[in-house]
């Protein structure tokens, strides 16, 4: 459909799938929503019209006329829809959860029975007056306000088209016969039109709702997915920082006095580390190239988070001296007297 024709068009976009699926849920919501509305306008239209044929009992036209007493049979066939807009009310919990397998059937059926019976009064009304405002106001309203698929409207319109064609066919009146034809059949067309152009707006509105909802649902999984990742990873990083910390606790410790074993620890520990943390050594010998050996260390120890006394067991010397190599290193790293040693490490 184009831009030229989107604003006045007698066709419909076809959904399929979960959408179409979710577009027949929020049609069917949409008329629960409208039950209530049409059941005051059912109640107020019925008073109306039986209150037309009280005063013209009063007239004394309503008996004797015989377009008036078809009129009086229309008007109190109105009582049979009351019970099934009383089952469509009873049931709308399960409408609105799809969980009613006949709804559809009842749908189709309520809307085909209205609109055979207001047909038929619009034609009786035409019969009565002369008029097609009866028609015309039934019409719109079932093509306007149901504004359910393509197909039950394109029935709706057939129907009022071999109807009300027929009454007038049936029913001629010589002065305004040919008026009366071209009026009906414009008239139908044209609300016919109107009514699919509102319902693609319709359409379009639940599609984009529909389409960011499933967006966002998908976006809301990948966060979740993400995040759940992260925990993962997180608990894996915090594993095995606790079993590289173990091991410089247990082994390096252990081999302080032996300084060819403690080399080949400390080889082995770098690798764990660098698994850890990748690239973390190198990258603090490129930005620092003047720490020393154990100066490095003692940076690599204070990343793990190791205390002053694990710092010392480690690196086989007192908390004293330990303390002394953090104030030197502190030095080194030209650090301000307001900034932490620890959190300047962990940035790195």
């Amino acid at each position: 459909m184009t831009t030229a024709t989107a604003w006045f068009t007698f066709r419909t976009p076809r959904l399929a799938g979960a959408e179409e699926k979710a577009f027949r849920d929020f049609l069917h919501n949409s008329l629960c929503d409208r039950l209530p509305v049409l059941m005051y306008t059912l109640g107020f239209l019925q008073g109306w019209l039986l209150g037309v044929d009280a005063l013209r009992y009063a007239q004394g036209t309503l008996l004797t006329v015989e377009s008036q007493r078809y009129l009086l049979g229309a008007h109190l066939s109105l009582l049979v829809f009351w019970p099934l807009l009383l089952v469509l009310r009873r049931h709308e919990a399960a409408i609105r959860g799809g969980t009613y397998p006949a709804v559809r059937y009842w749908l189709v059926g309520a809307f085909l029975l209205f609109h055979v019976q207001a047909l038929t009064h619009a034609v009786l009304a035409y019969h009565d007056r002369g008029s097609l405002v009866v028609y015309l106001l039934m019409l719109g309203y079932y093509q306007l306000v149901f504004l359910w698929y393509q197909s039950i409207r394109t029935l709706s319109a057939l129907l009022a088209l071999v109807v009300m064609g027929t009454g007038i066919l049936l029913m001629p009146r010589p002065v305004s016969e040919v008026s009366d034809w071209s009026d009906f059949l414009l008239s139908t067309i044209l609300i016919y039109a109107l009514s699919t152009t509102f319902f693609n707006a319709r359409l379009k509105f639940f599609k984009d709702r529909y389409r960011l909802a499933v967006s966002v649902q998908h976006s809301e999984t990948v966060v979740d997915t993400l995040k759940t990742r992260h925990e993962q990873v997180v608990n894996e990083l915090e594993q095995r920082n606790r079993e590289l910390t173990a091991y410089a606790l247990q082994e390096l410790a252990q081999n302080g006095q032996d300084a060819a074993r403690t080399e080949a620890k400390w080889r082995q520990f770098k690798l764990l580390f660098e698994a850890v943390h990748p690239d973390f050594w190198s990258h603090l010998a490129q930005q620092y190239p003047t720490l020393s050996t154990h100066e490095s260390r003692l940076v690599v120890l204070l990343r793990m988070n190791l205390s002053t006394k694990e710092i010392a067991d480690v690196l086989g010397i007192s908390p004293q001296s330990a303390n002394t190599a953090r104030y030197r290193l502190r030095k080194k790293l030209s650090l301000q007297p307001d900034q932490e040693l620890e959190a300047f490490v962990r940035n790195l």
